[in-house]
């Protein structure tokens, strides 16, 4: 073929390449969270547990962590005196907190973390959720069942998410996560909204799905150039919402005419066009 045949045919591959064609959406865009500050994190709970290790936990501090277990195991046991021990737990906490600026507690929280991954193992490995599991993860085991997060007896979880989902628990239970040394960084949002999307946990389809537009909504506040609509319109998709699929396309498209989602927003929209029954008489 000449030179200029060949400059033809490659103009008209491109062409092809770029034209909208309808394709159903897979990938769910998710946040990016700056992996070498989530490593500086991981290192600073190292040295926590190392210091453990060699000092061990103050008495204050193992008075929180005793206060967690006894909590995990009332839900796990579904006893109705689980309110009074939460309350006496983010009371242990906070006065812990106020004397000594959460440094006690930020140790106790790495131990407890690396505690519960372990014990998600033996779970794995015995089928049977023991009394570490239930103390750290009260209802973990359930909640694993009903979220769709077991093949098998085989956790999807990787070891740093299966650490991620009990440090988010920590910081709830103990009422310390709204504030420094315990609130998250605006990386540490990122990885979990991205977990979450990943892995989001609810009963049915339904309920997962609610959840995640919900954790769509989170990671837009966080960030605006995340694309927002481009996520919803996945989400809609995958649940049998075509038009309002197609509606979100539009409006990812709307704004942004040129990216690195818009081929895949115009594929996706005709997509979600054809399940549309036909408007026309």
């Amino acid at each position: 073929m000449a030179p200029a045949g060949v400059g033809v045919a490659l103009v008209v591959v491109a062409a092809l390449l770029a034209a909208p064609r309808a394709t159903e959406p897979l990938v769910l865009p998710l946040p990016e969270p700056h992996h070498s500050t989530l490593a500086r994190a991981r290192a600073d709970d190292r040295a926590r547990m190392q210091e453990v290790r060699e000092k061990g936990l103050s008495f204050a501090a193992r008075s929180v962590g005793e206060a967690l277990r006894r909590f995990g195991g009332a839900v796990a046991h579904k006893s109705a005196d689980a309110p009074r021990l939460l309350s006496a737990l983010r009371s242990l906490a906070k006065a812990e907190l106020r004397e000594d600026a959460g440094r006690p507690l930020l140790a106790l929280r790495a131990v407890q973390t690396e505690l519960f991954v372990q014990a998600t193992h033996e779970w794995e490995q015995t089928g049977k959720a023991g009394t570490e599991l239930t103390e750290l993860g009260g209802d973990f085991a359930d909640l694993a069942r009903r979220s769709a997060w077991l093949v098998g007896q085989k956790l999807v979880l990787e070891d740093e998410e299966r650490a991620l989902l009990f440090r988010m628990r920590w910081n709830e239970l103990t009422g310390l996560g709204a504030a420094p040394p315990f609130a998250d960084s605006e990386d540490e949002l990122r990885e979990r909204y991205a977990l979450l999307l990943r892995h989001p946990s609810g009963a049915t389809a339904q309920e997962r799905a609610r959840h995640e537009l919900g954790y769509v909504a989170a990671a837009e506040a966080l960030d605006h150039d995340f694309p927002a609509m481009f996520a919803r319109g996945v989400l809609f998709f995958r649940a049998g919402a075509y038009e309002a699929s197609a509606d979100a396309f539009r409006a990812h498209l709307a704004a942004h005419p040129d990216g690195p989602w818009t081929l895949r927003a115009k594929n996706h929209l005709l997509a979600a066009r054809e399940q549309l029954p036909d408007q026309n008489p």
